[in-house]
C-alpha cells in the first residue's frame, strides 16, 4: 500500500517523513548533477553563479514544506545531499569538515534554513495576538501540554 501524498508531501503512518525525505534526497541528487555539470573542471562557472544556481534549483526543492520536517530524524538524509551541493559550490573534498561547508559556501546550514519559516510563522502569530483579539493558536503555544514523545514536539518548543 502506498503512502498518501498531500501537496507533494508523502505522509506515512507515524509521520516520521522517512519516505518523503528519501524522495526529496533523490530529487536533490538529480539537481546536484546539473550543478556539477555547471562546475566543469575546465570551463566551470564561478562560485557565485554556482551558489545562486544551487539556491534556485537545489535548495528550493529541498526546503519545500521544510518546517514540517524540522522534528524528523530523517531530515539528515536531505542534509547529506545538501552537503554535496555545498562541496560542489566550494570545490572542496569530502574530507572537509561539515561545519565549514556553510561558511565557505556562504549559505546558512540546512537545519537553520529549515527552522526559519517556522520561526517566522510563530513571530507573526505572536504579533497578531497582541492586538485586540487573541488567536486561539496562542493558547496552544503558551500553555502547551507536555510532550509524551520527544520526536513529536511541536515547532514552537524548538524556538
Amino acid at each position: 500500500m502506498s503512502s498518501p501524498v498531500y501537496r507533494d508531501v508523502t505522509l506515512d503512518r507515524s509521520l516520521s517523513y522517512k519516505q518523503h525525505c528519501e524522495k526529496i534526497s533523490k530529487k536533490v541528487g538529480t539537481r546536484n548533477n546539473i550543478i556539477r555539470m555547471l562546475a566543469g573542471s575546465t570551463w566551470g562557472a564561478s562560485a557565485d553563479t554556482l551558489r545562486r544556481s544551487s539556491l534556485a534549483l537545489v535548495y528550493s526543492a529541498a526546503e519545500y514544506a521544510a518546517s514540517t520536517l524540522g522534528s524528523s530524524q530523517h531530515a539528515k538524509i536531505i542534509d547529506n545531499a545538501l552537503n554535496t551541493t555545498m562541496r560542489t559550490i566550494t570545490g572542496t573534498l569530502k574530507s572537509t569538515p561539515l561545519h565549514w561547508l556553510p561558511v565557505m559556501a556562504n549559505i546558512a546550514p540546512p537545519d537553520l534554513r529549515r527552522r526559519a519559516p517556522a520561526d517566522t510563522l510563530i513571530r507573526r502569530i505572536e504579533a497578531r495576538s497582541r492586538g485586540t483579539y487573541e488567536i486561539p493558536l496562542m493558547s496552544d503555544i503558551n500553555d502547551h501540554p507536555t510532550c509524551r514523545l520527544s520526536s513529536r514536539s511541536p515547532i514552537w518548543t524548538r524556538l
